[in-house]
């Protein structure tokens, strides 16, 4: 079935649009899952693991997605790909990791604050006691 050149611009328009998507949702997960991982205490190599596996997933499974996108569709194939991709981040926040990350239910119930009520609880070096002190004071 050949496309009028509307229809041509109009795909490519939805092409281009669907990968700006794409790019940004990947360069906003990819230092937001290192930030999480690391604030759950996840050790190093777990956090390079984790951000190694979406270009790893793109290196396997590039040469399979013109036949799922042929076989879907490609408007179908963007909807699975991008569900997959929800999925995973919704999994990751539900599912503790090894490294015994709290589950999303944990979380409010075990959070500690991030500032001290009192500044004098505060752990701080010999060398920036002073300066560490202020500025929870001025909190």
């Amino acid at each position: 079935m050949e496309m009028t050149a509307q229809e041509r611009r109009l795909s490519l328009g939805a092409v281009m649009l669907h990968m700006l998507g794409i790019g940004l949702t990947l360069g906003l997960t990819f230092p937001l899952t290192s930030l999480t991982l690391e604030a759950w205490g996840s050790a190093a190599w777990v956090v390079g693991l984790a951000g190694a596996m979406a270009p790893l997933a793109i290196l396997l499974f590039m040469p399979v997605l013109p036949s799922v996108a042929q076989r879907l569709g490609a408007v179908r194939a963007m909807m699975l790909g991008c569900g997959i991709g929800i999925a995973g981040l919704v999994v990751m926040y539900l599912v503790p990791s090894a490294s015994g990350a709290p589950t999303a239910a944990a979380v409010p119930s075990k959070a500690t604050p991030i500032v001290p009520a009192d500044p004098q609880d505060v752990p701080v070096n010999d060398d920036i006691s002073a300066v560490a002190r202020n500025a929870v004071s001025a909190r």
